[in-house]
Protein backbone atom coordinates (compact mmCIF):
# COMPACT_ATOMS: atom_id res chain seq x y z
CA UNK A 1 0.00 0.00 0.00
CA UNK A 2 2.89 2.36 0.74
CA UNK A 3 4.38 1.98 -2.72
CA UNK A 4 0.99 2.81 -4.26
CA UNK A 5 0.99 6.15 -2.45
CA UNK A 6 4.59 6.81 -3.55
CA UNK A 7 3.66 6.12 -7.16
CA UNK A 8 0.76 8.53 -6.94
CA UNK A 9 3.08 11.18 -5.49
CA UNK A 10 5.54 10.62 -8.31
CA UNK A 11 2.82 10.94 -10.96
CA UNK A 12 1.51 14.08 -9.27
CA UNK A 13 5.02 15.54 -9.17
CA UNK A 14 5.56 14.72 -12.85
CA UNK A 15 2.28 16.39 -13.78
CA UNK A 16 3.17 19.49 -11.75
CA UNK A 17 6.53 19.73 -13.49
CA UNK A 18 4.85 19.38 -16.88
CA UNK A 19 2.45 22.18 -15.91
CA UNK A 20 5.43 24.41 -15.06
CA UNK A 21 7.03 23.67 -18.43
CA UNK A 22 3.77 24.42 -20.25
CA UNK A 23 3.37 27.67 -18.32
CA UNK A 24 6.88 28.70 -19.30
CA UNK A 25 6.16 27.99 -22.96
CA UNK A 26 2.87 29.89 -22.85
CA UNK A 27 4.38 32.92 -21.13
CA UNK A 28 7.34 33.25 -23.51
CA UNK A 29 7.48 36.80 -24.89
CA UNK A 30 9.10 35.85 -28.19
CA UNK A 31 12.52 37.34 -27.43
CA UNK A 32 15.69 35.41 -28.14
CA UNK A 33 17.31 36.01 -24.75
CA UNK A 34 14.26 34.88 -22.82
CA UNK A 35 13.91 31.92 -25.18
CA UNK A 36 17.40 30.74 -24.29
CA UNK A 37 16.65 31.18 -20.58
CA UNK A 38 13.41 29.28 -21.07
CA UNK A 39 15.22 26.35 -22.68
CA UNK A 40 17.71 26.21 -19.80
CA UNK A 41 14.93 26.38 -17.19
CA UNK A 42 12.88 23.72 -18.92
CA UNK A 43 15.95 21.49 -19.21
CA UNK A 44 16.21 21.52 -15.42
CA UNK A 45 12.56 20.47 -15.22
CA UNK A 46 13.16 17.66 -17.74
CA UNK A 47 16.05 16.47 -15.58
CA UNK A 48 13.67 16.31 -12.60
CA UNK A 49 11.24 14.24 -14.66
CA UNK A 50 14.07 11.92 -15.60
CA UNK A 51 14.85 11.36 -11.92
CA UNK A 52 11.19 10.60 -11.23
CA UNK A 53 11.12 8.19 -14.18
CA UNK A 54 14.13 6.39 -12.72
CA UNK A 55 12.25 6.01 -9.43
CA UNK A 56 9.32 4.51 -11.32
CA UNK A 57 11.66 2.22 -13.22
CA UNK A 58 13.11 0.96 -9.95
CA UNK A 59 9.56 0.00 -8.93
CA UNK A 60 8.95 -1.63 -12.35
CA UNK A 61 6.02 0.73 -12.94
CA UNK A 62 7.07 2.37 -16.21
CA UNK A 63 4.26 0.74 -18.15
CA UNK A 64 1.50 2.63 -16.32
CA UNK A 65 -0.30 4.79 -18.87
CA UNK A 66 -1.62 8.24 -18.12
CA UNK A 67 -3.54 10.09 -20.85
CA UNK A 68 -3.17 13.50 -19.18
CA UNK A 69 0.59 13.00 -19.05
CA UNK A 70 0.79 12.08 -22.74
CA UNK A 71 -1.44 15.03 -23.68
CA UNK A 72 0.78 17.44 -21.76
CA UNK A 73 3.88 15.93 -23.35
CA UNK A 74 2.41 16.48 -26.81
CA UNK A 75 1.64 20.11 -25.92
CA UNK A 76 5.20 20.56 -24.71
CA UNK A 77 6.63 18.99 -27.87
CA UNK A 78 4.57 21.35 -30.04
CA UNK A 79 5.53 24.35 -27.90
CA UNK A 80 9.21 23.43 -28.05
CA UNK A 81 9.01 23.06 -31.84
CA UNK A 82 7.49 26.54 -32.16
CA UNK A 83 10.13 27.96 -29.84
CA UNK A 84 12.96 26.39 -31.83
CA UNK A 85 11.47 27.46 -35.16
CA UNK A 86 11.13 31.03 -33.91
CA UNK A 87 14.71 31.06 -32.63
CA UNK A 88 15.98 29.67 -35.96
CA UNK A 89 14.03 32.35 -37.85
CA UNK A 90 15.56 35.05 -35.66
CA UNK A 91 18.99 33.55 -36.24
CA UNK A 92 18.45 33.73 -40.01
CA UNK A 93 17.29 37.35 -39.69
CA UNK A 94 20.44 38.19 -37.76
CA UNK A 95 22.61 36.50 -40.39
CA UNK A 96 20.87 38.47 -43.14
CA UNK A 97 21.37 41.71 -41.22
CA UNK A 98 25.04 40.97 -40.73
CA UNK A 99 25.47 40.24 -44.43
CA UNK A 100 23.76 43.52 -45.31
CA UNK A 101 26.11 45.38 -42.98
CA UNK A 102 29.12 43.74 -44.63
CA UNK A 103 27.81 44.74 -48.06
CA UNK A 104 27.25 48.29 -46.83
CA UNK A 105 30.82 48.46 -45.58
CA UNK A 106 32.10 47.20 -48.94
CA UNK A 107 30.10 49.85 -50.80
CA UNK A 108 31.33 52.60 -48.50
CA UNK A 109 34.92 51.43 -48.85
CA UNK A 110 34.66 51.33 -52.63
CA UNK A 111 33.67 55.02 -52.72
CA UNK A 112 36.11 56.23 -50.12
CA UNK A 113 39.66 55.51 -50.99
CA UNK A 114 41.60 54.95 -47.83
CA UNK A 115 44.84 53.68 -49.33
CA UNK A 116 47.37 56.40 -50.01
CA UNK A 117 49.60 55.78 -52.94
CA UNK A 118 53.26 56.65 -52.54
CA UNK A 119 54.37 59.91 -54.08
CA UNK A 120 57.69 60.01 -55.85
CA UNK A 121 59.43 63.31 -56.20
CA UNK A 122 61.85 63.80 -59.01
CA UNK A 123 64.82 65.62 -57.48
CA UNK A 124 66.10 66.78 -60.82
CA UNK A 125 63.18 69.16 -61.21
Amino acid sequence: MGTDIDVQKIFRAKNQILDKILDNLRLWDGKVATGIDLIETNQAFFNEIEVLNEKLASENLTSIYDEKYEYKLNLIINGQKKLIETLKDRQEDLKDSMEQLKKKDKVVNSYIKTDKEPIFINKKL
